[in-house]
């Protein structure tokens, strides 16, 4: 596990009641607040650590029931689901326009990843 996840683990309180704010684990970590959130992505990917933020100013908590566990899944299906779709859109307006082809999109995004 990367340490910047064990040091955010132990910031994070449990349950929804439990939030801490971007700003406050920033403080509490003696890390900005963009770091923050790279370090929540790293902890949540690589790390494969289940931390929620209902996206209500609230901020981040480890879930404390199934509940916040399937509320956050829902969250993260439905901004997925929003996601594609503007991906599709562009794709779709891209081909339409001329402007660049699947393969060279893929290309692009791979070259950037």
């Amino acid at each position: 596990m990367e340490d910047s996840t064990v040091r955010l683990m132990e910031c994070l309180c449990y349950g929804e009641k439990n939030a801490k704010t971007q700003d406050k684990l920033a403080e509490e970590m003696g890390e900005s607040p963009l770091d923050v959130r790279k370090i929540v992505r790293t902890a949540r990917t690589v790390d494969k650590v289940v931390i929620c933020n209902y996206r209500d100013g609230k901020g981040y908590f480890l879930p404390e029931t199934n509940e916040e566990v399937v509320e956050q899944y829902r969250m993260t299906y439905r901004r997925g689901k929003a996601v594609f779709a503007q991906l599709s859109a562009l794709i779709n307006a891209m081909g339409m326009g001329g402007q660049m082809t699947i393969e060279d999109l893929i290309a692009e995004t791979e070259a950037i990843v």
